[in-house]
C-alpha cells in the first residue's frame, strides 16, 4: 500500500514539473513569435528607445577641438644604463 501511494505521489510530482517546463517553453516561443526576430526578443524596446533618442538630440562631438592636434615628437634613445 505504502509503495502505491509512493508511486502515485511521484507520478504528481513528474507530472506538475512537466507541466512547469512545458509553460516555460510555450512563455519563451510566445515571445519570439510575438516579437517576430528569434533571439531578439527582450532587445527590440531598447532599440526603439535608442532609435527614438538619437532623433530628437542633435548628433555631438565626443573630442574636444583641442584633442587630436599634432605635436612636436622626440626621440630618446636609450643606451641601456638605467640607474636604480
Amino acid at each position: 500500500m505504502f509503495l502505491i501511494k509512493f508511486l502515485g505521489g511521484l507520478l504528481l510530482f513528474a507530472l506538475l514539473f512537466g507541466i512547469i517546463i512545458a509553460f516555460a517553453v510555450f512563455a519563451r516561443v510566445w515571445r519570439v513569435v510575438k516579437s517576430g526576430k528569434p533571439g531578439n526578443a527582450a532587445s527590440g524596446g531598447s532599440e526603439r528607445m535608442s532609435a527614438t533618442k538619437t532623433k530628437e538630440e542633435p548628433e555631438q562631438k565626443i573630442f574636444d577641438a583641442s584633442e587630436g592636434e599634432y605635436v612636436d615628437f622626440e626621440e630618446i634613445k636609450d643606451d641601456g644604463k638605467q640607474d636604480r
